[in-house]
């Protein structure tokens, strides 16, 4: 996807790529990972079920804002764009929106 396109390269070797040395892709994949733990344990665990959709809710705010961010970063400073990071930004956003209705209709029951 990024045959051509350097602008993955120039992202991934950018200061704004890492915090504290720890590549952003590893919290992205985090973020997603404690999405879907959440979605696969509601159906068997109280808690979860109870406090799942505000937890993704919040998980999700968290991605959009910090996506946004970065999104700003790579058009504003690094002048390159990152297909997978856009994305990423694309489906956390679309998370976002799903972690909304279903805490609208979790909190309407």
């Amino acid at each position: 996807m990024c045959v051509g396109n350097h602008g993955c390269t120039t992202v991934n070797n950018s200061i704004y790529s890492v915090i504290y040395g720890i590549p952003i892709s590893v919290f992205g994949i985090g973020a997603y990972l404690v999405i879907a733990a959440i979605l696969l344990l509601a159906p068997k665990m109280k808690l979860a079920s109870e406090r799942g959709p505000l937890g993704i809710f919040g998980i999700s705010l968290i991605g959009v804002l910090f996506s946004a961010y970065l999104t700003y970063i790579e058009a504003d400073i690094i002048h390159a764009f990152c297909p997978f990071c856009l994305a990423s930004a694309t489906i956390i956003t679309l998370i976002f929106i799903l972690a909304i209705l279903q805490l609208i209709l979790h909190t309407a029951v």
